[in-house]
């Protein structure tokens, strides 16, 4: 949790994308304490559009997003979905709950690539007034 906390203080912004094992290897009773975990590193973070923002897909034989970085600003409405986890069973598909986070991931970078294109188109026509 340092590392993570160090990495807000030094940029002051952090995209958090959490997965949860949800799968029978995971048995139901486990469930609970990782999902505490997880509440804990939230806990630790200063969460808000400008800091820190959090995403949870949960997987067993397929994968789901649970919420996603811009649906939550509070500590509060983030620990009452994590809890709300549901334990599914069956089988343990990471392979699928990797590729819904890289298209996650992926859809996060190109939204901001193209911010950063609009900032620079309207930086570069500045410069030509």
């Amino acid at each position: 949790m340092r590392s993570i906390c160090a990495a807000t203080a030094s940029t002051n912004r952090l995209d958090l994308l959490i997965g949860v094992d949800v799968s029978g290897s995971i048995r139901r009773e486990r469930l609970p304490q990782a999902l505490d975990f997880i509440a804990d590193v939230v806990d630790d973070l200063e969460i808000g559009p400008d800091k820190t923002r959090i995403a949870l897909v949960y997987y067993s034989d397929d994968a789901y997003l649970l919420f996603d970085y811009d649906r939550f600003s509070s500590k509060d409405d983030i620990f009452y979905w994590i809890r709300r986890t549901p334990y599914i069973g069956g089988r343990t598909n990471s392979a699928a709950a990797l590729r819904l986070m890289v298209i996650i991931i992926l859809t996060l970078i190109s939204s901001r690539l193209k911010v950063i294109s609009q900032i620079n188109y309207s930086h570069k026509s500045m410069r030509k007034v």
